[in-house]
């Protein structure tokens, strides 16, 4: 993927975790304001359209890691990517973990309310209404429950998975870090060594060159010895 491609994703990535990020606010504020009596439609809305955007930026996180290859740079805004979406995961959770033991408790109230009208010997009419009703709103409950479970299996998966792939980048981002302070050290091993040659050819060369003029000095004084000598000769010969 071309680095234009690549950013223009990682922007539209980051505007799906701003708006993850204000739904989650406005999901918690919500659930705050939850009435005795049920979860607002609004509330059910706001959780779906939550979980729609978890299911785009898991996609679109996929689709990046997918390309991210060992770019230093894109391994790093990855890497931060994932940190803001699991921490996000992880807040959205903890308000749904709130949220069920709202409804667990408001459960418990209705079937101990319920308990208490099936043990009067005479309820009134209205009691009976208003049991059905209960009994309506308790059946009501319990499905929202039974759903609120089975979304925080889900989200409890997702955070898994991504702890995973958090972990697995780090460890990525390390060993690219390890092979690159091995680089910088071999490089700088190898450029003492060259230094080290270096001065060893200079010191080589003028060794040679010390040589050089010994054995010129030698011959010099070889060639004077043996004209000495041929002198001595042909003045012992007349």
């Amino acid at each position: 993927m071309e680095d234009n491609t690549f950013n223009k994703l990682v922007e539209q990535v980051q505007s799906q975790l701003t708006e993850l990020h204000d739904n989650i606010d406005q999901f918690d504020q919500d659930n705050k304001d939850v009435s005795n009596s049920s979860v607002g439609q609004d509330i059910v809305d706001l959780q779906d359209q939550i979980q729609n955007l978890f299911k785009q930026i898991q996609n679109n996180i996929q689709r990046l890691d997918n390309n991210t290859g060992h770019l230093t740079g894109r391994q790093q805004r990855m890497k931060q990517i994932k940190q803001f979406y699991k921490k996000e995961i992880e807040k959205f959770t903890q308000i749904c973990k709130l949220l069920e033991q709202k409804l667990q408790e408001k459960r418990k109230t209705l079937a101990t309310n319920q308990q208490g009208r099936w043990n009067d010997p005479k309820p009134k009419p209205i009691d009976e209404l208003q049991e059905q009703l209960m009994h309506n709103q308790y059946d009501i409950e319990n499905q929202v429950i039974r759903e609120r479970q089975e979304d925080i299996q889900k989200i409890d998966h997702e955070a898994q998975m991504l702890n995973k792939l958090v972990g697995e980048l780090a460890l990525e981002v390390h060993k690219a870090d390890e092979v690159l302070d091995l680089i910088d050290t071999n490089q700088q091993t190898t450029n003492k060594n060259l230094i080290k040659v270096n001065v060893e050819l200079v010191e080589a060369q003028d060794s040679q060159k010390s040589a050089n003029k010994k054995w010129l000095i030698i011959g010099l004084l070889t060639i004077i010895l043996v004209g000495v000598l041929v002198t001595i000769l042909v003045l012992k010969l007349k």
